[in-house]
């Protein structure tokens, strides 16, 4: 509290000496020095003239012929009318507005403005009292294959629309709606039961967004949305909250809480299920099949070498190896010098492995 009371005073008393150290006698900001115009009252321009002292015709700090002083942004200042339309200048958004044609309060005529809502089903026009865009439902309008216009919105044709349920979720984490929806030409309402702060974002839409507004009390946002009918709709908006209710074409569609079940789609899951099986069973069979191969391809390979082998060799080969290992000799160390001694390594093996077997 003492600190809000502290500062303006510090400020009153530096502005006191500034202004005392830089004179200023009729107190409107601008230094004797610099200042054209003395005893000036209300507010004054750059030279430090008032607008009544600006009515001059002479001096640099005259308002022209053509001109007249207005007090604005706490100055007095000279504006014009250049393009005649009644609106100055200064508030004038559109220069070189046609002579004689009416504009609206920012300057603008008919001929100035672009009336486009890139709405197929309205006749865009500009008019009126106000010279604003106007814009007409038509329903007798065209917009595109197999649609027509209802109420301003281009939909589907009846025989056109498939059976695909339309609902929407809402992401807490990442504060994102998606509206889910059978094909693309609907008008999207979402509520809200706040104002809606935030500006509006709309990250992604498998549908063109024709248009996209907030009504007065930012409580509904209303989208116009038109794609391929072969994609289905999705569109996603980034919002703080979460809607309270969202409609299609004026008619409300369910929120998903869980991941949706397709209507009349059991038949598909069983079919899922049969061919998993299908497959698990196919895969263990071809295990099987391997491992039978396998064994039998060990077997053969055994039955081979061991008619490849010369027993009185073995024999001798294994009366070897058992006089070497009680003599503290290891198998590779018996094995390795075996092989020097030109014996072959499958013989080598074999009298090792009758060994094994014995013991």
């Amino acid at each position: 509290m003492k600190k809000t009371i502290i500062y303006p005073l510090i400020i009153l008393v530096l502005a006191t000496v500034v202004f005392s150290i830089v004179p200023d006698d009729d107190t409107d900001g601008i230094p004797n020095t610099e200042d054209r115009c003395a005893d000036s009252e209300g507010f004054v321009g750059t030279y430090g003239c008032s607008c009544s002292q600006k009515a001059c015709s002479d001096d640099e700090w005259c308002c022209k012929a053509d001109e007249i002083c207005i007090e604005h942004d706490f100055q007095a200042r000279c504006v014009g009318d250049d393009d005649g339309d009644d609106i100055y200048d200064l508030f004038d958004k559109c220069s070189r507005t046609p002579i004689g044609e009416l504009v609206d309060t920012h300057g603008c005529g008919c001929s100035q403005k672009t009336c486009n809502d890139f709405n197929l089903c309205t006749d865009d026009s500009c008019g009126g009292e106000n010279i604003e865009c106007i814009f007409t439902n038509n329903d007798e309008n065209e917009c595109g294959e197999n649609k027509h216009c209802q109420n301003g919105v281009c939909v589907w044709n009846e025989e056109e629309r498939n059976s695909e349920i339309s609902y929407w979720d809402y992401d807490s984490e990442k504060h994102e709606v998606r509206i889910f929806y059978d094909h693309s030409g609907h008008t999207i309402e979402v509520f809200f039961e706040e104002p809606f702060q935030e500006d509006v974002v709309i990250l992604d839409s498998t549908s063109d967004v024709l248009s996209y507004n907030l009504n007065e009390d930012k409580t509904m946002l209303t989208l116009v949305v038109e794609g391929d009918p072969k994609v289905r709709g999705i569109t996603t908006i980034k919002t703080m909250q979460k809607p309270e209710s969202i409609n299609i074409d004026k008619v409300e569609i369910f929120e998903l809480k869980e991941s949706p079940s397709p209507r009349n789609h059991i038949w598909l899951y069983l079919i899922a299920i049969m061919i998993m099986l299908v497959i698990l069973l196919v895969v263990v069979l071809s295990m099987r099949r391997h491992e039978e191969e396998l064994v039998s391809s060990i077997k053969k390979e055994e039955i081979k070498i061991e008619k490849e082998v010369d027993l009185e060799a073995v024999l001798q080969l294994k009366m070897y190896i058992t006089t070497n290992l009680r003599r503290g000799y290891t198998e590779k160390q018996i094995r390795d010098e075996l092989l020097r001694d030109g014996w072959k390594k499958h013989m080598v093996d074999f009298a090792f492995n009758s060994l094994r077997r014995r013991q």
